[in-house]
């Protein structure tokens, strides 16, 4: 089995509308495309998603030059991309009413031959219903990685349920684990996870950082981009840290030797490559960032973290 990481979901185009008035629109968007992204400074990373024929060629060749591999990316010359429109407030925290238009992704992902090759698959967060579609496809032995998404906790919570049942490692914002365990105080809610099966949770919590769960165990991260540097858009910025999470687990398997604390070690580095992400619009900072530079934030970081 390859250790390298296959990404499914959606590839979308988005409008961003922010709290002055200004707004952005059909940019690069989706959970799995930016969560191929984040992964790609680690490891293979092989992307899972359909979009409709206005989806920009632009797009896809930005992604093969950052080293992703876009032939599981099946174009429908009839339909229509995927669509997202989002609304930020002043703090730069997502509105309710996010408006979702599946279009061609409600027809569900076909996995490559090949998919079940892959030791981490990441289904991101979607329509639960196709996540449990593509998690039955998958076989014992891989890990299966996958997000949730509050339009989807509110609307079919048990069946949200049943993905995470279906799941070794979930990360989640702490909205909707609250939302969907009824649960306010974190390490409670966490415990209904775990008592469904999973081995890891990541509960975001967006400018605070992230807490990382391992059974009774808790290690609570601080967020890298408040501390020098002005945030702009945090739009995907989950995904990407999803991504670096999985795709560094991935490369590290590789290792002769085990590594200690790896899941505390990939976290620091999704909140690292996360805090890249939120610098700029859209994907534009990832294209221009080399390992080189997450490397040494990785490490102020880390000098943080250990303080």
């Amino acid at each position: 089995m390859k250790n390298r990481l296959a990404a499914v979901g959606a590839l979308s185009l988005d409008t961003v509308n922010f709290h002055n008035g200004q707004s952005i629109g059909n940019v690069f968007g989706g959970s799995a495309g930016y969560a191929a992204m984040g992964a790609s400074f680690f490891t293979d990373v092989l992307l899972i998603s359909n979009v409709g024929r206005d989806y920009p060629g632009e797009f896809l060749n930005n992604l093969n030059s950052s080293g992703i591999d876009t032939t599981g990316v099946e174009i429908f010359e009839n339909e229509e991309s995927t669509r997202f429109s989002i609304n930020y407030d002043e703090e730069l925290v997502e509105k309710e009413g996010t408006l979702v238009d599946l279009n061609v992704l409600e027809m569900g992902v076909r996995l490559p031959d090949g998919t079940k090759e892959y030791r981490y698959v990441y289904v991101a967060g979607n329509d639960p219903t196709m996540q449990l579609s593509v998690l039955k496809e998958l076989k014992p032995g891989q890990v299966k990685a996958v997000s949730t998404h509050m339009h989807w906790v509110k609307e079919k919570p048990e069946l949200v349920r049943e993905v995470i049942r279906n799941s070794d490692i979930v990360f989640i914002d702490e909205r909707e684990i609250r939302q969907l365990t009824g649960i306010k105080q974190l390490k409670k809610a966490s415990s209904v996870f775990f008592d469904l099966g999973i081995s890891v949770l990541v509960v975001k919590k967006g400018e605070h950082g992230a807490l990382l769960f391992q059974g009774d165990r808790v290690y609570p991260f601080i967020a890298y981009d408040r501390l020098d540097m002005e945030n702009v858009d945090p739009t995907g910025c989950g995904g990407v840290l999803v991504g670096a999470f999985l795709g560094f687990l991935a490369k590290n398997d590789d290792m002769a030797e085990p590594l200690n604390d790896k899941y505390f070690k990939a976290l620091a580095f999704g909140l690292v490559v996360r805090s890249f992400k939120i610098e700029a619009y859209s994907y534009t900072r990832l294209l221009d960032l080399d390992r080189e530079d997450i490397w040494r934030r990785y490490d102020q970081f880390r000098d943080i973290l250990l303080v």
